[in-house]
């Protein structure tokens, strides 16, 4: 674990926010840049610094405890993290937490697995679901079964339920806790609709057809903007019914319901929508210059705030049965702790995804939150009044299932990315064939042949 003295502290610029993730601030999320104003962060502590073989707590002080966690999003949440960090720590004083902003998801799989293959490593992290996989084939992350066995079935099954899915791995067991997810929805501007005289579209033919009705209506208005990314791809093709996988070590990219599905993606943007990124596709909704858009829930606080003309969220368009993934991230503890340095982490990971402090994470944040009795509470009632989309898209959960995830889960994705953007930005291949090419370097990404 990571030496640092009690002293140390973090200090964080936020100069704007990253590309494509979850959004309540006054701007769409783009870009994002973080200064760690801390040399240990990045550099192993001297060697009478506390470790995790010789805990604080053995000498009276605070368990000294360092947190790593990303922003995929924009907005106030760097700021929003460190406050709720330090409302732990005034909570409680024995133990005390160290707060570092590290980029985006993947930036902060490979900071943390850098420290802690050097001995220098975070105690808990937020992770990317996807990552997790990585840091269990590696050794890194802790089986927190146990701990969650022992706060009892009350306590575990106030989260929801579906959100538990990327936290298991394939021994069985549980090495996270569900703290901030996220689902891709169909927003729309009903103003623009009424005009053209179209239907919020439910499924992929009624998308068809409200495009062209809108392009007919002004066509200076990009009837629909979407990114191209693999997570659209997947929503459309589990509302066909079908799966991007088998297994955690077989891929499915060149069945036939992701082909129709890159297909349908592909015949939006030739009848007159756009492929933009998740923040920019949410400035230009905002702006009145896109009718729809395929978007991130995380952008529903940032729309909330600057949009003039009456819209609403609805489901991805089905085209046999509701079906998407959600997306986001969790809390992982990093393994080879002391036994009162776990206890320590352990009591931060539940603090974290208390009812309460899900509940703030989620007006701050825009993303789900993750504990059911978080709805009772005053703050989550307050925030759907003011934001009654996202209490629409609430109700969607119901048919939200776990991402996709892979043995070399990064390497699988490049493939399947690359053929996305050789069907909707380059327009150089078909959608059969470019998701045949996916399959085949996918599964050499897998088997290492």
């Amino acid at each position: 674990m990571l030496k640092l003295k009690p002293s140390m502290t973090v200090s964080i610029v936020l100069a704007a926010a990253l590309a494509g993730g979850c959004s309540s601030g006054g701007t769409a999320p783009e870009t994002s840049q973080a200064e760690v104003t801390q040399e240990a962060a990045s550099q192993p502590a001297s060697s009478e610094e506390t470790t995790a073989g010789e805990s604080s707590g053995e000498t009276g002080e605070a368990e000294n405890l360092w947190f790593y966690y990303p922003t995929q999003v924009g907005g106030d949440l760097a700021n929003g993290m460190e406050e709720i960090v330090a409302e732990f720590n005034e909570t409680h004083p024995d133990i005390h937490v160290t707060a570092v902003y590290t980029g985006s998801y993947k930036q902060t799989a490979q900071k943390a697995m850098s420290d802690l293959a050097a001995g220098n490593g975070p105690d808990v992290i937020l992770s990317g679901m996807l990552d997790i996989v990585d840091y269990y084939n590696v050794g890194m992350v802790e089986d927190i079964t146990p701990l969650i066995e022992a706060e009892g079935e009350e306590w575990s099954s106030d989260f929801v339920d579906g959100f538990w899915g990327n936290f298991v791995m394939e021994d069985g067991k549980t090495y996270g806790l569900p703290f901030q997810h996220s689902v891709c929805v169909l927003y729309y501007n009903q103003d623009i609709l009424d005009a053209a005289n179209a239907k919020a579209p439910e499924n992929w033919e009624e998308m068809l057809a409200a495009i062209d009705a809108i392009t007919a209506y002004d066509p200076s208005i990009v009837p629909i903007e979407f990114p191209s990314d693999v997570w659209v791809l997947e929503a459309l093709t589990m509302s066909d019914s079908g799966s991007l996988i088998k297994s955690n070590v077989e891929t499915a990219f060149d069945s036939q319901q992701a082909v129709d599905s890159l297909d349908f993606m592909s015949n939006m943007i030739k009848s007159g929508g756009m492929i933009n990124s998740y923040a920019s596709a949410a400035e230009d909704f905002v702006a009145g210059s896109c009718a729809m858009m395929l978007n991130t829930t995380g952008n529903l606080g940032f729309v909330a705030a600057d949009q003039t003309a009456q819209w609403n969220v609805g489901m991805v368009p089905v085209q046999t049965e509701p079906g998407f993934s959600y997306g986001g991230g969790g809390l992982i503890m990093t393994s080879g702790q002391s036994e009162s340095r776990k206890a320590a982490s352990w009591e931060f990971m539940k603090y974290m995804t208390s009812p309460e402090v899900s509940a703030k994470w989620m007006t701050v944040s825009g993303y789900f939150a993750v504990r059911k009795s978080a709805a009772d509470l005053q703050i989550t009632k307050d925030y759907y009044a003011e934001n009654p989309q996202l209490e629409v898209a609430d109700r969607l959960l119901q048919y939200a299932s776990a991402q996709w995830s892979t043995k070399n889960y990064w390497d699988v994705y490049a493939s399947m990315q690359t053929a996305l953007d050789s069907v909707l930005i380059d327009g150089s291949v078909s959608a059969a064939d470019a998701l045949a090419q996916a399959q085949q370097e996918a599964m050499a990404a897998i088997t290492g042949e």
